[in-house]
């Protein structure tokens, strides 16, 4: 007869479920900005259509995590309250990002083939640094390291506009833009 012990598995806390979700959901913008960034730079109408879905599993892990931290939040500590409550704030930005990421790729792909070189390399510059600040934020989060963000962030000017600029470039792409004048013979 064995002589090994059997441990049983517990059940993981509620509130160590929620801060994992919502590592998950960063991963998940991370991607969807890594996509964007890749299909405006090729192209990709299948890369930009993946955003479809990672906005939506995005939105789901928001629910999931809202509805979740409204029940648990009462069942805890004050610190555990404090990191369930940087969950929900982190998810409304993440669900923001993931929304305005998709409504990119929309007016990419409205546009497609009429977005200027110069245009499609700042854009493809932009999301990649979105995906790289998603990734440091993530890690930052996941390790429970404040000081980190800053390491890798440090809001100077350019880098507001920056963020500013590649924001309010996504949402004002236009769906369709309109046809370019025939060049007309000077004859």
């Amino acid at each position: 007869m064995s002589t090994a012990r059997v441990e049983s598995l517990s059940p993981e806390p509620a509130h160590h479920h929620i801060v994992r979700r919502t590592i998950e959901a960063c991963h998940l913008a991370k991607e969807a900005a890594g996509a964007a960034a890749e299909g405006i730079a090729t192209g990709s109408a299948p890369l930009l259509n993946s955003l479809r879905q990672r906005e939506r599993d995005v939105d789901t892990l928001d629910m999931e995590i809202d509805s979740a931290v409204t029940t648990v939040i009462t069942e805890v500590e004050p610190a555990q309250a404090r990191e369930l409550l940087a969950c929900m704030k982190f998810m409304i930005s993440l669900e923001r990002i993931g929304d305005l990421l998709l409504s990119f790729a929309n007016s990419a792909q409205a546009a497609a083939g009429r977005i200027d070189s110069d245009d499609t390399r700042d854009l493809t510059h932009m999301a990649t640094i979105l995906e790289k600040m998603l990734t440091d934020v993530g890690e930052a989060f996941s390790a429970r390291d404040v000081a980190r963000p800053s390491t890798f962030f440090e809001p100077t000017p350019r880098s507001i506009a920056s963020a500013i600029l590649f924001f309010s470039a996504i949402s004002r792409i236009p769906r369709t833009l309109p046809a370019r004048p025939a060049c007309r013979s000077s004859s």
